[in-house]
């Protein structure tokens, strides 16, 4: 498995959102959030993450849509993901 697996929840959001992985595994980690207009919102790096789920602080962000990107070495996995 690898980072195409992830899933993000809830969605809609609104204070946090959660990404979970169907399986603990040990993979390296870059998740990016970017707002509508591009801008880098959130960057989450972990050199090796050894979990099965990873929870983001949103409580700051302004209602809306926001666009996830996980990437793990050359797997990418895109997401569009609503803020309350």
């Amino acid at each position: 498995p690898g980072v195409t697996d992830w899933q993000v929840n809830p969605n809609p959001f609104s204070d946090e959102m959660q990404l979970t992985f169907p399986q603990q595994n040990q993979v390296m980690l870059d998740v990016q959030l970017f707002d509508l207009q591009g801008r880098l919102v959130r960057h989450i790096r972990q050199e090796v993450f050894t979990g099965s789920s990873l929870r983001i602080a949103t409580r700051d962000l302004a209602p809306g849509l926001y666009h996830l990107r996980c990437t793990s070495g050359v797997q990418q996995w895109q997401q569009k993901v609503v803020k309350h």
